[in-house]
């Protein structure tokens, strides 16, 4: 039986014990806004040449960003001292580190942890103890690293009096906490995302110029950018959908500051139009007959040349929840290396047999080894693998004939290619602990392939 439905009003209220996961609004929340720093230098250097070189700052404040109003409290054991995390955590130690191999079994052997014993005492039983117990739920109901499912049963869907739930084998319902249910949970909500005014971001980039006016036939403007842009969460451009990213762990929401996802160290851009200075009125052949010109004279050059540093994507945790009930979040380093990508290009992208991100069993298994699933509390780390960059070419080929009864007259032929050299970008690997078999597999190309169009054009 559904609970009965609350009366219609404003704000909404959501009934008890439905722990419905949905959205709102903070009702602190403020107008982002940003602050701009900007300082330039130039010089002309003759010529038709410029160069300028140029500081540009952007720094957020107030940016909205989703937060979790119903996270679990990190309830604190004020006998222990403990508090929730910590203790989930020396669990996790023990469950997916020191015993992993006998994840059956070796919910006997845990030494008591004072957190469950102390907060949870209605869950020993049965000659075990309640840290046994907590952690037989664990190894037993939940995937590897799903932690939050297991609080679930210690916290919402718990039961009291006695252990007529038990058995030796699995553990169909835990006891509630000495302060009953809901102790960490809202009986109201598995996950409440509310948007909030909490997050910021800081941008820093140096930016370099030079550029050629057009003389002499040419005209050409080059452009490097060295930058960092550094935000708590943030949502790529090209996602198409506004985006502004999720707090995981309401508690500690600096744990996720790291570099943005769309941040780029390295950038750069280029474009350049040459007119081949050959045919009448130019500086070769400028008396040559009409006939002659129209074949070697009117053609230009152009092209557009874009350069990015490497990438950047995160280990995944998978379809499990170790801190957030709704969100996952990245893996945590264990200290291993990460190896060095090495690009295994034999195969063929978004196949079984794709191209992958090493040449070698043994670094793609070592890359494994170096993240474990994060534990209650952690956060892992969010954009710490860099990928590879990216680099495209453009260009244009014309050719200009004027019309021999009207030399106001042109007509223009153009040739144009997107991808010039057909070169693939590849999209990032899948890194998720609960995938192996799709680990390091390269199932996507972020780039078109080589494109062409040709058009006529006539003037007068």
């Amino acid at each position: 039986m559904w609970p009965a439905a609350p009366k219609a009003g404003f704000p909404v209220t959501y009934p008890l014990n439905s722990f419905a996961i949905t959205n709102s609004v903070d009702n602190f929340i403020k107008a982002p806004y940003t602050m701009n720093m900007n300082f330039s230098w130039g010089r002309d250097l003759g010529h038709g040449l410029f160069v300028q070189a140029s500081y540009v700052g952007r720094l957020s404040r107030d940016s909205l960003i989703q937060r979790d109003m119903a996270m679990p409290t990190n309830l604190n054991d004020p006998a222990s001292g403990m508090t929730y995390f910590q203790a989930m955590q020396k669990m996790a130690t023990y469950t997916d580190i020191t015993d992993a191999a006998d994840r059956s079994n070796s919910w006997k052997s845990i030494a008591p942890i004072p957190f469950f014993e102390n907060m949870w005492p209605g869950a020993a039983g049965n000659g075990y103890t309640a840290t046994q117990w907590i952690t037989n739920d664990y190894l037993t109901n939940t995937a590897k690293g799903d932690f939050t499912t297991t609080l679930q049963a210690m916290d919402f869907t718990c039961v009291t009096g006695g252990n007529t739930y038990r058995s030796t084998t699995r553990v169909r319902a835990l006891n509630c906490s000495r302060l009953g249910q809901d102790a960490l949970f809202s009986n109201q909500f598995g996950a409440l995302a509310a948007w909030s005014s909490i997050a910021g971001g800081n941008y820093h980039a140096a930016q370099f110029t030079l550029r050629k006016r057009f003389s002499n036939s040419m005209t050409l403007d080059f452009n490097y950018t060295l930058s960092k842009s550094i935000d708590l969460g943030s949502g790529n451009e090209s996602s198409g959908s506004f985006s502004g990213g999720f707090i995981t762990n309401s508690w500690a929401p600096g744990d996720q500051r790291a570099v943005s996802d769309y941040d780029t160290l390295h950038s750069i851009n280029a474009y350049g139009a040459y007119a081949l200075p050959v045919g009448r009125g130019m500086m070769f052949g400028n008396k040559m007959n009409k006939a002659f010109d129209a074949i070697i004279g009117g053609w230009q050059l152009s092209g557009i040349y874009r350069m990015s540093s490497a990438g950047l994507t995160s280990v995944n945790t998978g379809s499990v929840w170790p801190t957030n009930w709704q969100l996952s979040n990245p893996a945590t380093p264990t200290g291993l290396v990460f190896p060095n990508f090495s690009l295994n290009k034999n195969g063929v992208i978004g196949t079984t047999a794709a191209v992958t991100a090493w040449a070698t069993d043994a670094d793609r298994l070592t890359s494994e080894l170096a993240y474990r699933q994060s534990f209650p509390g952690e956060f892992g780390l969010r954009n710490n693998i860099r990928t590879w960059g990216t680099w495209n070419v453009d260009s244009v080929v014309s050719k200009s004939f004027k019309m021999p009864f009207n030399e106001s007259h042109t007509f223009t032929f153009r040739w144009e290619s997107y991808n010039l050299f057909n070169h693939p970008v590849m999209g990032s690997p899948g890194f998720s602990m609960t995938s192996t078999s799709t680990w390091g597999r390269i199932s996507s190309q972020s780039n078109s392939p080589r494109q062409m169009q040709f058009g006529l054009r006539y003037d007068f």
